[in-house]
Parts: C-alpha cells; structure tokens; sequence
C-alpha cells in the first residue's frame, strides 16, 4: 500500500483548496443578498422583479474569478468552484429560479401520482 511522503494537515488541505472555498462563500453570499431584496422588499414575491444588479453583477464576477483561480491552480475539489459559480448565477435570476424549481416539483409529484396509480 502506498502512503504519502508527508502527511497533509487540515491547514494545508484549506489552502490546496483556497478559491475553491472562497468562490462557494461568494455564492452564497450572493444567494443570501438575492433572497433579501428578492423576498424581503415592499413588492411581495413577484418573478419579474429581479434582485439588484449592482449587487449580484459584482459578486457574481468575484465569483467567477475565485473559480478560474481555482481551476488554475488544479484545486482538488473541482466541484467547489462550480457550484460557488453555479449559485451566484442562479442569484441574478432568483425569482425565475424558484418557480422553475416549483413547477419541476409540481411535475415530479404529478408523474409520481400518475405512476402509482397507473
């Protein structure tokens, strides 16, 4: 059995996987903002409002660039990167986002009904 020259502390593990981490931290960050002004505002829940550009444009290019730097530097968990990326861009969109998440909810409970009884 191989065993590695020198063990990895959890600090150095952190720091293999620095932008990875940083790029998930933005994307919620920017998720959190888009709920707050997306749900949290005077207008109630209207899709077609879009939380604001001024906030999830910059967080979002953060974001993109923790994950370039990420896969620059070959981090090990490439999937960090992605979905740091992945929720600060699903953030510029929120309100669309969550109704397409409830009508695929919807459909997966239809067809599971249909399913059962069919």
């Amino acid at each position: 059995m191989l065993e590695p020259a020198t063990a990895v502390t959890k600090t150095q593990w952190y720091l293999r996987n620095l932008c990875g981490y940083v790029a998930v931290a933005l994307g919620f960050a920017s998720l959190i903002a888009a709920f707050t002004m997306q749900f949290g505002g005077t207008h109630g829940f209207d899709p077609a409002h879009l939380p604001d550009v001024r906030v999830t444009i910059p967080l979002l290019v953060l974001a993109v660039g923790a994950g370039a730097g990420a896969l620059v530097r070959r981090e090990p968990l490439r999937p960090l990167p992605i979905a740091g990326v992945g929720m600060a861009g699903a953030a510029m969109l929120l309100g669309w986002v969550v109704v397409a998440c409830a009508v695929a909810l919807v459909s997966i409970v239809v067809i599971a009904v249909i399913a059962k009884f069919h």
